[in-house]
């Protein structure tokens, strides 16, 4: 078996054609090298995986905690509002039972007999009759069989 050894990179030489400002001085030759080895196996590429998983992770799990304490802030506003709102409805009810209270009363005055009576006679000028007389009829509906007087 042979051992795994690293490529060998061909290099080559640059020369340099323009003349050097100083005289006693010689620049090395220029080589190019290719790409650096990789020196991480593959348990270095799991732990760069795994520590951007769990970034991700953490960062989606951040973004829900942020969500979720933004909706609960929104449903405690909207939830305020409509106390408000009740506030205001209650408000409202409680003084339409009283004009509905104050109403009924009214009617009630305006119903009971004694005040029918005292504005036809007082108004209308209304007299009470000494005595009533009612018309009987047969039940074919012809004229009058016979006058019945009451008091």
């Amino acid at each position: 078996m042979r051992s795994a050894q690293p490529k060998s990179v061909p290099t080559r030489t640059v020369s340099s054609k323009t003349s050097n400002p100083k005289v006693g001085a010689a620049k090395p030759p220029l080589r190019v090298v290719g790409p650096p080895p990789k020196q991480h196996g593959k348990r270095y590429g799991l732990v760069i995986k795994l520590l951007l998983n769990t970034r991700i992770v953490i960062a989606l799990s951040f973004m829900v905690l942020v969500g979720s304490l933004l909706m609960v802030v929104a449903s405690h506003a909207i939830l305020a509002e409509k106390q408000v709102t009740l506030d205001q409805k209650r408000l409202e009810l409680s003084k339409l039972q009283s004009v509905n209270q104050n109403l009924k009363f009214q009617i009630s005055q305006l119903q009971s007999p004694t005040r029918i009576i005292a504005d036809a006679q007082g108004k209308f000028h209304m007299v009470i009759p000494n005595s009533v007389v009612y018309l009987m009829t047969n039940s074919i509906g012809s004229s009058t069989v016979g006058i019945k007087e009451g008091k």
